[in-house]
């Protein structure tokens, strides 16, 4: 890659707007930009003490089963759900202010998703059938005892939507008491049968659409879900909790499921979105521009992805899970690196082999290579090393060692040709070489003498001063200066104006900008400890200290 300019390339959504959400993310919810991270002990332990605090909010979207329904009846001919659209549905009862309205389930006769008669909207049947699924679940070994979920309805109108906007986990003795006595007109929602995920733990699979992007983050709880003794809200929250209790992955793997379950799920997703799209479900529930729509699928025993519910959530949420795709679009990966020709293999110029031109390096580790194999001899069939072959009639001297001598070093006249041909051939930069910035400050070794160690010492003509250091810009005091000269009218010390005591004097230039003064006794300068630092500009004009 070359330091080139490349056109940037127009996004549809602001970076800006992207990169200022992740670096505001450092927060208690996500410590770290890692969701679920615990911020400390104590706030850890508070949340396990307190079982009520641990559900968040979580509402569906119920007209998203009567889109399915729309959706996998346009083809009479193929009817079959799982095949046309790579997912199904588990048994899912819409209620409405307590009533309910619609329930949508799977045909075992031809895999179509169909809606039950009027007729069977009655609460004996539900509860029937919800009884012979915990009965059927048992049998197949399933003992975490859950059998449906309670999900409130989302809406655009305050009075439609339940006081209480958590999700709840059931067990068959909670779904008979919830239909029974449970059901009012505050109550509107889903009640749908639970999925028994593939493994051993609660999971749940979010996806949503930033844009033109579907990205996947998969949520599994950290109880297992045959821990009767946890309560049942405890072991199976998943997105529908705090964030704690589960660990959060932004890729899924099932290898029983196959290689492509990612691929297939997102497809699946990616196809859903675009008829949301189609059926203009945002401006249905008048979803602000920050709002996006997110839809929930699961894995059962059988490796077959059902859907569960879709859910609206905010955008910090989606910019969050989509992150890894973002950032890769950023003019700081996708621009140019500056300099990159100085980094190596930054460039694409390389030494050409044309004209007979050989590297200095590759001829003599050719040679190398010649000079070993010729050591070693050849290899039989066999793997095994033959000595080289000698003449019978050569003539040397025992002791003398009858191989041919190295080769002769270049004379001078041949390697200044040799590196007069290789210039035209060295890679050559594309930019202009960078400007170096000066040194902050340089070190100066002196001579090595005693008195010249940078401390006072006494003599005849006065104090030598020997600086050690050169550093710019320069700003000087007076130390020890407490006579009401050096203060102004506030009484505080003023800055040296940067002169010289009118009898010292510069002695000598001991190099790299490093000068040697003669201050004279008792001088009100150097009354305490300092180091002097003094530019070598200043050799032009010693009689100042500026």
């Amino acid at each position: 890659m070359t330091a080139v300019d490349v056109p940037a390339v127009k996004l549809p959504y602001e970076m800006g707007h992207v990169r200022q959400v992740l670096d505001s993310a450092r927060d208690t919810k996500y410590v770290g930009g890692h969701a679920g991270a615990v911020t400390t002990p104590r706030e850890d332990a508070r949340k396990f003490r307190c079982p009520d605090q641990l559900a968040e909010t979580c509402e569906c979207i119920v007209e998203m089963y009567e889109l399915l329904w729309r959706w996998g009846n346009l083809d009479r001919k193929n009817r079959n759900f799982y095949r046309r659209f790579g997912f199904v549905i588990p048994d899912s009862i819409v209620m409405v202010k307590g009533r309910p309205y619609a329930w949508y389930f799977m045909s075992k006769k031809d895999g179509a998703l169909l809606r039950k008669k009027s007729e069977s909207l009655e609460i004996p049947v539900i509860e029937k059938a919800f009884t012979d699924m915990a009965e059927s679940a048992k049998n197949k070994g399933n003992t975490s005892g859950i059998v449906a979920v309670w999900i409130p309805m989302t809406s655009q109108f305050p009075e439609d939507r339940c006081p209480m906007r958590y999700a709840e986990y059931m067990s068959i003795t909670d779904v008979r008491n919830f239909l029974k006595s449970g059901l009012n007109a505050t109550r509107s929602g889903l009640l749908q049968a639970f999925v028994a995920p593939h493994g051993i733990s609660n999971l749940l699979i979010r996806t949503v659409q930033f844009h033109d992007k579907v990205s996947l983050a998969l949520r599994t709880n950290r109880y297992l879900l045959s821990q009767t003794s946890i309560p049942i809200f405890k072991r199976a929250a998943t997105f529908d909790g705090w964030q704690g209790l589960s660990g959060v992955m932004y890729k899924y793997v099932n290898k029983r499921a196959g290689d492509d379950i990612e691929e297939r799920i997102i497809g699946a997703a990616n196809s859903l979105f675009a008829r949301i799209q189609q059926e203009r479900v945002r401006q249905m529930h008048f979803l602000a521009p920050n709002q996006y729509i997110a839809l929930h699928f699961k894995v059962d025993a059988d490796h077959v992805p059902h859907f569960i519910f879709a859910s609206i959530i905010p955008e910090e949420e989606v910019i969050l899970q989509t992150k890894e795709k973002l950032i890769m679009e950023d003019e700081v990966v996708t621009g140019p690196i500056p300099h990159a020709d100085l980094i190596p293999g930054g460039t694409d110029r390389r030494i050409s082999t044309e004209n007979g031109y050989e590297p200095p390096m590759t001829a003599r580790r050719r040679l190398l290579e010649e000079q070993e194999q010729a050591e070693l001899g050849e290899v039989d069939e066999n793997g095994t090393t033959m000595e080289p072959l000698r003449l019978v009639t050569a003539h040397y001297h025992e002791g003398e060692d009858p191989r041919p001598p190295p080769p002769r070093p270049m004379p001078r006249s041949a390697r200044q040709t040799s590196q007069e041909q290789a210039k035209e051939f060295r890679p050559k930069m594309t930019t202009a070489m960078p400007t170096l910035p000066t040194a902050p400050y340089a070190a100066v070794r002196g001579p090595v003498d005693p008195a010249s160690t940078g401390r006072v010492h006494g003599g005849t003509s006065g104090y030598e001063v020997y600086m050690e250091n050169m550093k710019q810009p320069l700003i000087l005091r007076r130390p020890g200066d407490s006579t009401e000269a050096s203060r102004d009218p506030d009484g505080q010390p003023k800055e040296s104006t940067g002169e010289l005591p009118p009898d010292a004097h510069v002695t000598g230039d001991l190099g790299l900008g490093a000068l040697q003064i003669s201050v004279p006794r008792g001088c009100r300068y150097l009354e305490s400890r300092c180091d002097v630092l003094v530019p070598a500009s200043w050799s032009d004009n010693p009689e100042s200290f500026g």
